[in-house]
């Protein structure tokens, strides 16, 4: 039931809180640098052009809202919904969204009023319901894990470094860290199994998302337009690698903006590369 998500209809208070929203939140809201003030700038030109063809109760603010939610650019839709989903209790302190929150909820129930009748819609989510994510790729490379290496070597990564995209800059923003870990490194990585584990880890390019949607689907495409090989390979290897020299198990944690619903005793998995932290409160 979300326990923690913000759920508030403002029923008894709808015309106080449009009030409120027009003379205090939306002024401040769209003085605090951020992605609302950028969304909510960006929706205008939306909102009037479909003000001019709106037969329904909504006003000019309320149409910018869901043309502001709705947007492509920027996306204001998944951090707005984290917020929503999770800030009850800073509803009243640091909550960021009050204008667009009740403009959205106002408006569908406006927009309730002159429904006729009911529709079948579509949505699609990134909430996993549990499978063997038949789609990822799973290679472990067991039985040609030294000509896959020397693949690597001598073709996959000069193809991928000479292709313009995310990974030729995280490979090459990856250097310094990968000497830094090498120096203090008693496993039997390579350079470039540490510097694979650097580019994944980085902050800067965040290559971890774009790599994990590819492994999690181009099973049927690793040997066209997989773009990745070198990546896959050197994780894959080192963590066999790392395996070796490990002793003893450990509970791990990971944050995840995916939920997954499993049964109880049902195997499942990622279908990716899931990092965690021995740091319960990452």
């Amino acid at each position: 039931m979300v326990p923690n998500s913000l759920d508030d209809m403002y029923n008894g208070c709808t015309e106080q809180m449009y009030n409120k929203v027009q003379k205090e939140y939306l002024e401040h809201e769209n003085n605090r640098e951020g992605i609302f003030k950028q969304a909510w700038m960006n929706a205008e030109k939306c909102a009037r052009k479909a003000k001019s063809n709106s037969k329904d109760k909504l006003t000019h603010d309320h149409i910018k809202a869901i043309c502001a939610y709705t947007a492509g650019s920027p996306k204001i839709y998944p951090v707005f919904n984290q917020a929503v989903r999770t800030n009850r209790t800073e509803y009243t302190t640091s909550f960021q969204f009050h204008s667009l929150h009740f403009l959205l909820t106002d408006a569908i129930c406006l927009l309730k009023l002159n429904q006729q009748t009911c529709h079948t819609t579509y949505r699609r989510t990134n909430m996993e319901f549990g499978d063997m994510v038949p789609n990822s790729l799973d290679d472990m490379y067991n039985g040609c894990t030294e000509q896959m290496y020397n693949k690597v070597q001598k073709e996959y990564l000069e193809h991928e470094n000479n292709r313009e995209g995310i990974f030729k800059q995280a490979w090459m923003n990856a250097e310094k860290c990968a000497r830094k870990a090498k120096s203090n490194s008693k496993d039997k990585l390579t350079h470039d199994h540490i510097k694979a584990i650097c580019a994944y880890t980085a902050g800067s390019p965040k290559i971890y998302p774009v790599f994990n949607q590819a492994v999690r689907t181009n099973r049927t495409e690793y040997t066209t337009s997989f773009q990745f090989h070198s990546l896959h390979f050197l994780l894959t290897d080192a963590i066999c690698l790392l395996k070796l020299n490990q002793q003893t198990c450990h509970t791990t944690y990971r944050r995840t903006n995916m939920e997954f619903g499993g049964e109880v005793n049902k195997i499942i998995r990622f279908g990716f590369f899931a990092s965690s932290s021995l740091e319960k409160g990452i």
